[in-house]
């Protein structure tokens, strides 16, 4: 079992993990706004639908969302979970392939850090 991290929390609770997961993909890294009455004209509400934006409204509140989690390691055990090859995952979410085999590996990441 791919265990979810803490800042996904309300997200999969509210959502479950299937739209959790297809939210993040979509709109990970990136504030949204959560109408507060039924827009169906946005790119949200076609993406959670009607139900999905009142069950993440009640978690928190109608209105902007600062930051959507990009939860890049969660992500992709989950496309892998579901059979996705390792190029699929890493073009889907436009990484390489050896983030993609680090992350499903707990491997660390081999990039040095510059320390100013």
């Amino acid at each position: 079992m791919i265990e979810t991290p803490k800042n996904l929390l309300p997200y999969v609770e509210a959502l479950g993990e299937d739209l959790t997961l297809t939210f993040i993909m979509r709109f990970g890294g990136s504030p949204v706004y959560l109408p507060s009455s039924d827009n169906t004209q946005s790119e949200v509400s076609a993406v959670l639908g009607a139900d999905g934006i009142k069950a993440l409204a009640n978690v928190f509140g109608p209105g902007q969302i600062a930051r959507v989690p990009i939860a890049r390691e969660w992500t992709i055990r989950k496309l892998k979970s579901r059979k996705w090859s390792t190029l699929a995952i890493a073009r889907e979410l436009r990484v390489t392939d050896e983030t993609v085999r680090r992350v499903l590996n707990d491997r660390p990441s081999n990039q040095s850090s510059f320390n100013f």
